[in-house]
């Protein structure tokens, strides 16, 4: 907020401006996966990042910082999707949903692994330097995924092609309307990450506690942690127990429950709220079998097209939740300022962060109408 003197609300836009083009891409890309394969996509979109990282992290005013963010998320936009197609390319479909949940549980390892060093690096280097070092990683990943990624070929050597035709693809997708239940019940439940572990979650905890930026980043981190555990645990209890719509209601409501009791509860100490915390990111785990149902509901071939649906729909939580929190927070500011940045009361966070109870619940009630999905693991009709 200092290096470009911005509000909160500015910089719930600077910060979403990722999610600009994260969202947007979703789809298109999860068509290109679906006909070209991940390799030479994931390899340019990493590039792509990095680029992006160096633009931010050297950039003199907001609207700069904003295109570095946006190209951030361009090349952030067919991580997820590309992890996805690869496994539903290469593993048998019984094992999609354990795939899906190990994914998440990697991917989420490292933001919650990277909390407290993150904090200290931009303590010590600054956040500047920090972004750049980022950049030089990402390079490093690009060249690994080039010769490391196979895509599926057909007997003649080249990469394996639809046989239907683009327009058929997509409205097989957007016509059925359980898939948009399904997207609808991961827009609302990305919202705690979005929202608490992307952005507001530190500051949050430094408000309510007293506490300093690394202090602060250790409980908020415990969401990522509780993800990490809870993503394939779930995916291992929703085939364990034969049934997809369960674990979505479990997921909805625990996060409901335990948002609330966070927000709105008795006085917590701070371990006390960090327990709640990885508590609801275990349950937050069960949000990708919601990337499961998706695909099963759809044929295997069209899986990335699926997912990228699916995400895309998702992804647009962080274009509307990050600001919206930081517009609330401006509206109940008080006044207080400290070292030119505006200080926000714990009240002020608990009305922003109410947001994410208030999606949990919404998310049950779709989770109701979602049918369920277990047992079209194998349907023939989907193998075609």
């Amino acid at each position: 907020m200092s290096s470009f003197g911005v509000t909160a609300a500015a910089l719930g836009v600077l910060t979403s401006s990722y999610y600009l083009m994260y969202a947007p891409l979703q789809l298109p890309l999860g068509i290109i996966l679906d006909r070209l394969g991940a390799r030479r996509l994931a390899t340019i979109s990493v590039v792509i990042c990095a680029m992006g990282c160096i633009i931010f992290s050297t950039a003199s005013n907001l609207v700069t910082a904003q295109i570095g963010r946006m190209l951030m998320g361009a090349g952030s936009a067919s991580a997820f999707l590309s992890c996805i197609k690869v496994a539903s390319t290469w593993l048998p479909p019984q094992k999609f949903s354990i795939a899906a949940g190990l994914t998440m549980m990697i991917g989420t390892l490292g933001a919650s692994s990277a909390s407290r060093p993150l904090a200290m690096l931009i303590q010590g280097m600054g956040w500047r330097q920090t972004i750049l070092l980022f950049a030089c990683i990402g390079f490093l990943i690009a060249f690994l995924i080039f010769f490391l990624i196979k895509d599926r070929k057909s007997s003649h050597g080249t990469l394996e092609q639809p046989k239907s035709s683009l327009k058929a693809d997509l409205k097989e997708i957007i016509v059925n309307p359980q898939c948009w239940l399904v997207a609808m019940f991961t827009f609302l439940m990305y919202s705690p990450m979005g929202v608490f572990g992307d952005m507001w979650g530190v500051p949050y905890f430094m408000q309510r506690f007293c506490v300093d930026c690394v202090s602060a980043s250790t409980p908020a981190s415990m969401l990522y942690v509780g993800i990490a555990l809870g993503a394939p645990l779930m995916s291992w209890f929703s085939n364990r127990i034969q049934s997809r719509k369960i674990p979505l209601l479990m997921t909805a409501i625990a996060n409901f429950v335990l948002f609330s009791f966070l927000l709105y509860g008795p006085h917590l100490s701070l371990y006390t709220a960090a327990t709640v915390i990885f508590i609801a990111g275990f349950f937050l785990g069960g949000q990708m079998i919601a990337f499961t149902v998706i695909c099963e509901l759809n044929r295997i071939r069209l899986s990335g097209t699926a997912a990228g649906f699916n995400n895309s729909i998702c992804m647009l939580s962080g274009v509307l939740f990050q600001p919206c929190v930081g517009f609330i927070l401006d509206w109940f500011w008080d006044g207080g300022i400290h070292e030119g940045i505006r200080q926000y009361s714990t009240m002020s966070y608990n009305c922003g962060l109410g947001i994410i109870p208030g999606c949990a619940l919404a998310a049950t009630i779709i989770a109701l109408f979602i049918k369920e999905t277990y047992h079209r693991i194998n349907d023939p009709a989907r193998l075609q």
